[in-house]
């Protein structure tokens, strides 16, 4: 079965910027430092060609986190596509990934902190979307401490909801 450009971005963002492990290369060939071995840090090199595939990447993601089928099928849900050709900067589908991964197993409240500016509104409406897509979650508490950021979130997840 063929990944999605949502799944493929999502073992990319999620598998090789994992604290667990990291991956790396040029031109000569590749190392990967697994942290997930059981006997602590195992380093190993490659050449080139023996790089491993984003199939058997995710694989061995998804059996070091023992993420079920139905996790899975959670976890990989497209971010949402307004057509704008908009994507979520790589600190913002790490926590997009990291929140939607915590409710695929099941975690019942998640806070998110972001710095001003980072783009909490679209960060939430993205983890939103995805569990409501996956049909995980009916209902959201949104909790913020100005009645302004409510509206504006509720003027931008309309919006979107209505280029759909």
């Amino acid at each position: 079965m063929g990944k999605t450009s949502g799944q493929k971005k999502w073992v990319r963002d999620k598998f090789l910027k994992t604290p667990e492990r990291e991956a790396g290369g040029d031109s000569r060939g590749g190392a990967e430092n697994d942290r997930t071995a059981a006997g602590g840090t195992v380093t190993r090199e490659f050449p080139l060609d023996q790089f491993p595939t984003p199939e058997e990447l995710w694989t061995r993601y998804c059996a070091s986190k023992g993420l079920t089928p139905e996790q899975i099928a959670i976890a990989t849900q497209d971010y949402y596509n307004d057509g704008s050709g908009k994507i979520p900067h790589s600190f913002q589908s790490t926590a997009i990934n990291r929140s939607v991964e915590a409710i695929a197993r099941g975690q019942i409240c998640i806070l998110l902190v972001m710095a001003t500016g980072t783009g909490k509104t679209y960060t939430a409406f993205q983890i939103i979307w995805r569990g409501w897509k996956a049909k995980k979650k009916k209902r959201i508490l949104f909790l913020v401490d100005r009645n302004i950021l409510a509206d504006q979130t509720k003027s931008t997840t309309s919006s979107r909801s209505a280029r759909r």
